[in-house]
Order: structure tokens, then sequence, then C-alpha cells
């Protein structure tokens, strides 16, 4: 129990560490860690799908994922704009057409999963880079604040979750996919981020007000339940414990960004909805 615990908490500090530098380096490195991340979630997918024979054409889908991704930090980043069809209409043709020429009994199912998969494990990233802005050198402080306090009220709301529940926990919030969650875990990492959205945006400046990034935990906390669920639901289908085993004490990558996953493109709808208020 105790291995256990220092393994998971060593990982964590390497993950978190990861994450910061690159955040607050240069944009090529960003480009590099969240590239490299984006190439194993999607990995891990592709797997669970096989086994249960679910074919997910892995050359497209890395093709597709690290295309969308390029794209998207060239346009912020580099200035191309470039507009997303450019890359996506024509990748999906292709995608299409071979299926023509593969011996395959459902060939709209591997077109479906390979899309779903790139949708999945790509476009979270993709939105992130246009979160935070910036340029071919550094990205600008103040909306890399914005980023990395998405992911700190993530990783709150994680760890939350988990000490309420182990805690307190009595009622199961969605026994049918995660037994082991409860209604007081969700409840008390909801809280318990809400309130530390609340106070550290009085010590760290950023264009959002405190009341906005109230708003934000709570949102943050929402998607990220569900990112939860819908893994453990993608999981439970494929009948396996983790993902991966990349990641000593956590499993693999999507279980460890399976709330990222929904959390980045929620956070983005919201950041543009508060614009207008």
């Amino acid at each position: 129990m105790i291995k256990n615990l220092l393994t998971r908490t060593c990982t964590g500090i390497v993950y978190v560490s990861l994450i910061m530098i690159a955040l607050y380096s240069y944009a090529w490195i960003f480009y590099t860690v969240f590239a490299v991340i984006m190439f194993c979630i999607l990995k891990e997918f592709i797997a669970m799908m096989a086994l249960k024979n679910h074919a997910v054409r892995a050359l497209p889908a890395y093709i597709f994922s690290l295309a969308l991704f390029t794209l998207s930090c060239g346009n912020v980043c580099y200035g191309w704009n470039v507009p997303y069809s450019f890359v996506a209409i024509p990748i999906i043709i292709v995608l299409c057409v071979w299926q023509l020429f593969r011996k395959n009994e459902n060939p709209f199912d591997a077109i479906a999963y390979t899309v779903f998969g790139v949708l999945y494990a790509a476009l979270p990233f993709c939105l992130l880079i246009h979160i935070i802005g910036g340029s071919s050198e550094m990205l600008p402080a103040a909306q890399l604040h914005i980023a990395a306090l998405m992911f700190v009220l993530i990783w709150s709301n994680d760890t939350f979750a988990y000490l309420w529940g182990i805690s307190v926990g009595r009622h199961k919030l969605f026994p049918r996919i995660s037994p082991k969650k409860s209604i007081e875990g969700f409840v008390g990492g909801l809280l318990s981020t809400v309130i530390l959205a609340f106070f550290i945006t009085k010590f760290i400046e950023t264009p959002l007000s405190a009341w906005q990034w109230t708003g934000a935990a709570v949102v943050i906390v929402l998607a990220s339940t569900f990112g939860d669920l819908f893994e453990s639901m993608l999981k439970r289908y494929s009948g396996v414990k983790d993902s991966g085993t990349l990641l000593p004490g956590h499993g693999g990558f999507l279980d460890r960004f399976d709330s990222v996953l929904f959390s980045i493109p929620t956070f983005y709808i919201y950041l543009q909805i508060i614009q207008f208020f």
C-alpha cells in the first residue's frame, strides 16, 4: 500500500512538472510534449478498441492527429491562418477511399472509430493552444496562467474527490460504470475546488475575475467527472483495468488524462461564453 502510494506520488510529481514545463517554456517544447502525450493516448485508445475487434486505422489516425495539432500550433504561434478544413476534409476522404482497397467486413466501423479516436485524443490539445495563444518564441504569461490554473483545478478535483470519497463516501455516484466513485466524493471535490479557485486567483493575476474562476471551477469539475466516467466506460467495455502501463501507479496516459480530455474543450467554450458578458 505504502509502496504503491509512493510510486503514484513520484509519478504524479513528474507528470505535473512535465505539464508545467511544457506550458511555461518555448512553443516548440509545448508542441513536442503534448504531441507525445497525444500519440500515447491515441495508441492506448487504438489498443483498447482492438480488444473488441474495432479496427482503428492507426496510420491515418496518427497522421490526422499530428496534422491537426501542428496546424493549431502553427495558426496560433506562427500566424499561418490555414483553415482546418484544408487538413480535415482531405484526410477523411483519403480514409474513406482507403477502405475500398481493404478487405474489411465493416468499413464504416473503421472510419467511425478512427475519426472518433482522433477527435477524442487530438481535439483537446488543439484547443489548449487556442486557450493560451502566443508566438513562436514565448507563450504569453497571463494566458499561460489561465491554462495552468485549469490544470490545477482538474488535479484539485481528482485529489479532493478521492480524499472525500475514501473518507465519507457512502452513496455510489455511477455504480454501473465506476463503482468506486461516490456522491460524497463528487460533492467534496466540487466544493473544495470551487473554494480553491476563488482564493488562489487572489494571488495569481489573470484576465478572469475571482467569480469567473469560481464558475470555471464548477464547469471544470463537471467536465472532469464526466471525462473520468467516459474513460471508465471505455475500459469496462474493453474489459481492461487500466488503459496502459506506461505511468507507474497510474496506469496509462488515458487513465491520467481522461479528465483533461473533457475539461479542455468545456473550459474553452466557457471562456468564449464569458467574453460576451
